[in-house]
Formats: C-alpha cells, structure tokens, sequence
C-alpha cells in the first residue's frame, strides 16, 4: 500500500517503487526474505470470520438481493500478525490467500531480517478486524476496519466484499490454484482510507518508541544516533485530530446511526501513546490518547471527536510511560488513554446506535449520547458523560459487556486491571464491577473483589472482557503464584454472575441460590483462560490450549447467538 492508496504487489518486480520506503538499499533483498518469513505471531489479533452477508431480519428492501448475489462467497478468516502482515486464510482449505502491509509498517520491515529480540519485541498489525455489512451510496458492500494495536497509530479500511468471487472459485471448490489466482488481482479487496490519513505519515521520524537495538549497532546509545533507523510517525502538518491517536489498541464498532437515514459510521477509541513520543517534534505536545471519534466509514472523515481528559496523574514523563517512579502503586497509575473497545448500543431490539460507552485507564466508565445533525457534521456526540470512577489505581483495560433490563436500564459490567500488568512493588486488589446507568451518571450495583496482587499470594488479574448470556455474565481471571517458581503457577478461574453480582449458580449444592454460593464457578491448576464467548446457547472458554464447553450437552443447533472474544495469547494447535 503507498500512500496514494494505490496496492502495489510486495514483490521484487516492484523493488524500485517500494524501496523509497523500505529504509534499505536493498529493496529485492528485503522484500524475498519477508516473503519467505513463516506465519507471524498472534498476539493480540482476534480473527475475524467472514461468511455470505446473512443479516436477519434484513436491515432493508435492497439488502436481500446483496445477500443472494453474493450467497456463495467463500468464507475467509482475516488475522492480524507481528509479521508486518494483515493476513486472508481460505476458511475451507486452511491456506492463506493474501495479505496486506499497512504503508505505515513498510519502514519497520528491515528489522524482521535480524528476528524479534528478547525483551524487545517489535509489534506490526497487532489489531483486531471487525467486518459490517454497511450501505454506501445506496449500495450494501461489505467492509473491514483494521487497527495496529501497539504496532502503529493507524486505522485503515477496506472494501473486502468480492461480489464476482462467485463467478470465479466455486464455494465448494479444493483447487488452491483457482483460489490464489483469483486473488492476484490486486483490484478484489480494495483499500478506502487510512485514519489518520496516509499522506500524513512522516516515514523519516524516528520515534521514541523505537527499540535500541538498532542504535546500538552503529555505536548509538539514543533515538538521536546515527545508527537509529527512522520508523515513521503522522507528520508535523498533520491535523490536531490526527495527533491525537495513540497506539490503536481500541477495537472499532460499526453501525447505523439513530435512524435509516444516519448512515454509518466507525466508533473507536484512541489508544495508549508514550508521554515522550507526544513531545517530539511533529507532535508538538499533543494529548494523544483520550479521544474518543465517530468516522464516516465511506471516507474516514471525522464526523466528531470529544476527549475524556485524565485525571493528572502520571501525565507526563517516564512515571506514565514505563512505571518508572517508586510511588506506591505508580505501575497502576499510568497516562490516560481509551485502551478498550467501544460497545456501541441502542434501544432495545433495534440495530441502530444511540450511544456509545467506553472505559479508560483512570478508571472511569463514559457513555457518548449519538445524535444527528440538520447540519455538517452529520453525526455528533454529545460531551462525555462520566458514569462511574473507580480511581486511577483500578486502570481499565478490557472492553465492557452490557445489557437492557426492561426498556430503560443499562447494566455495565467490567473488570479492571489486566493480566497483563506487572506484580512487582503492587499492592492492589482488582475488581469486577456491575454499574447501572442512571442517565445523568451511574451507580455501582455489584462488585466482586479479586485476590489482592501483591506479588506474596495468589495475584489475580482480569484475563479478558467478558460474555453476557440471557441475565448471567461470566469473566475469566487468572490467579498467578509469585512463590512457586516451576510447575503450576497459575490458575484459570470463570466466575458467573447476575447483572446485579449475585451468584448465578447453585455452586454448594444446596438445592437453591443463596448468598452463600459462590461467583467463581470454576478454576483449573496451571493454565490461562481467553476471553469467554457465548454461542449456540453455550459458553466456550479455552484454558492451557484446550476449548472447554459448558452446557446442556444434548442441547445444539439453537442458532448462532452471541460471541465476543478478543484474544490475549495465541497457542498453534496442530
């Protein structure tokens, strides 16, 4: 992808018009030892599955002839990887089809020549896709929105919905070779915007972020070395919304807006940025980070932008960025950002979206109220509303789950902390949190306090978001055990809850739910648990590598239900 949104194939043949950009004079060399590199890992990349369009009911008169014309489009799976690489995997062969490297990411390649160093892995297209059915221009196409996660601070979008496919592989078709030779054609999936812009990336910055690996090749101990090779970053021109994205971690939802004539538009969240990289020059300060946006998912223009701010605590400096400073507790205390995905919701049993919530790193919970404009923008949204403030030592990293009781009430539910964070100098206990919005703010209904983290027992941190079936809610934690240094250090623990935070199973057997019962339904010795995901009218968890499904074992083919699942860890199963 160049900046001009032109796809140029990553081949040698085109080692004149990509090395500009390659920060290698060896253009051919660089792109054949990409091309030859295995499949990259999948950190925190959830694939996306994409089957025939099937929305039902069907949102409108014309939706139905998008879906018979393209009923027997292949299914395709589309995974992030530290690779440099969006990758497409044929869901019937299990063999990759195409892939695609963001523009941003094409300096960073030439560090793949020397591997991923121990301790200083280097991220790339680290985000996960989300794929709609969206209506543009009167006609329904299918879409993908993409982030970098901690790879890089740009969304971008493309139109996958391949609607000659069908005249050209067969759904039923094994012929890899049919397959692969539809996809050559560079004009199959095409790419429709990048935010921020790609003519607002600077390839020649070298970032803060950047790993001294590379400096200290050349004798360089700095960013400021000579041996330092530049990574990119949005340019000193670019727009004050475009600086402030962060790294784009936060997941986007997609959606009509208020009514059929709100057309659609991209919800995300801003995402973490070092402190330091804010005070480079091309950034010039800017608050990167807290902004939640509304972007038109024709051309990723911002139809609205409103920051959440912070609460002024470890701002600046290393104390946000790297846990640096030795006050109590300062790890949990980091620089504000929109880190998770945006849940964007309704009124009951309509498709269209009113409202938007989201949590940051403050430990507040947020709702967006979603309007249409007589004017331009088209769509706006009203100033954050704070529903609820844990405080900045339960740091909100997770996406919430929710869920309408009645016709009114919002119950939000919503762990804070993360397995991801560090034991060490932490004394804190995390929590899952049940909080209820009340409009004007929210209240806190239920709260189950996790094992304290302090580096001496059994520190507990959330594992991933959670899953909301009929009235229960079920979160994965993970129980690590500083102590004990070999063997089973860990424990994989599934709570259930009501959408108040009482119990949701009889767990004594005492023939009735009580108070006495407990949330935590089940834990299993020396593993970690993903995300849950509510499917078929069942849940399903994986723990230690192995997928286990909990209910009636007689009882399928209910329909499809609903799943929400980010992965945290990536385990090959052969």
């Amino acid at each position: 992808m160049l900046p001009n949104g032109q796809t140029v194939s990553f081949d040698p043949a085109n080692a004149a018009t990509l090395q500009p950009y390659l920060n290698t004079t060896d253009a051919a060399s660089l792109i054949n030892t990409v091309r030859a590199l295995p499949l990259g890992a999948m950190v925190d990349s959830t694939p996306a599955i994409m089957d025939p369009p099937s929305l039902d009911p069907p949102p409108d008169a014309d939706y139905p002839g998008f879906a018979d014309t393209n009923a027997d489009r292949r299914s395709i799976i589309w995974i992030g990887a530290n690779d440099g690489m969006f990758h497409a995997i044929d869901a019937r062969l299990g063999i990759e089809v195409w892939a695609y490297i963001p523009f941003n990411l094409l300096p960073k390649l030439y560090t793949l020549q020397s591997g991923q160093p121990v301790g200083d892995f280097r991220f790339f297209v680290d985000g996960s896709p989300k794929i709609a059915d969206v209506k543009i221009d009167g006609t329904w196409r299918t879409y993908l929105v993409l982030g970098e996660g901690p790879g890089g601070t740009f969304y971008q979008t493309l139109d996958v919905t391949m609607d000659d496919m069908v005249n050209s592989v067969a759904t039923g078709s094994d012929d890899i070779t049919q397959v692969l030779a539809y996809f050559q054609n560079p004009a199959r999936i095409i790419f429709k915007w990048a935010f921020p812009s790609y003519s607002s990336f600077d390839k020649s910055l070298t970032l803060a972020r950047q790993g001294l690996a590379d400096c200290v090749t050349a004798g360089s101990a700095d960013i400021t070395g000579p041996g330092c090779k530049p990574w990119g970053d949005v340019a000193a021109n670019a727009s004050a919304v475009e600086k402030s994205v962060g790294e784009t971690w936060s997941d986007p939802a997609v959606g009509e807006i208020a009514n059929n004539l709100g057309g659609y538009a991209v919800l995300t969240g801003s995402g973490f940025l070092k402190y330091n990289i804010q005070q480079q020059a091309n950034r010039a300060g800017a608050v990167a980070g807290t902004t939640f946006y509304l972007l038109d998912v024709k051309t990723g223009a911002v139809f609205d932008s409103k920051s959440v701010g912070s609460d002024g605590l470890a701002e600046t400096g290393t104390a946000g960025d790297s846990c640096a400073a030795p006050t109590v507790n300062n790890c949990m205390r980091m620089k504000n950002a929109l880190q998770a995905d945006v849940v964007a919701t309704g009124p009951p049993d309509s498709r269209y979206i009113t409202k938007a919530y989201v949590s940051d790193l403050d430990g507040r919970i947020w709702r967006f109220d979603i309007t249409l404009n007589a004017g331009s923008p088209r769509i706006v949204a009203t100033s954050p509303t704070k529903l609820y403030d844990a405080g900045a030592a339960q740091p909100m990293f997770g996406s919430m789950a929710s869920v309408t009781v009645g016709s009114t009430q919002q119950y939000l539910f919503q762990g804070t902390g993360s397995d991801l964070l560090p034991s060490n100098g932490v004394s804190q206990a995390y929590a899952l949190l049940v909080v209820l919005d009340n409009g004007a703010t929210g209240s806190l209904t239920g709260s189950i306090t996790l094992g304290k983290v302090d580096g001496a027992n059994d520190d507990e941190k959330v594992t991933g978001f959670p899953a909301v079936a009929g009235d229960i809610v079920f979160f994965t934690t993970t129980s690590f055990f500083p102590a004990t240094f070999c063997g089973n250090n860990m424990t994989a623990n599934l709570y259930a809850f009501t959408y108040i935070g009482g119990a949701a199973y009889d767990t004594n057997n005492s023939g009735s739910i009580t108070n006495t019962d407990s949330t935590k339904v089940s834990s299993t010795a020396g593993a970690r648990a993903t995300a849950p995901f509510v499917v078929d009218q069942h849940l399903g968890v994986s723990v230690g590598g192995k997928v286990q499904m909990f209910g009636d074992p007689n009882d399928y083919n209910n329909g499809v239900g609903q799943v929400g699942v980010r992965i945290l860890s990536w385990r090959e199963v052969r």
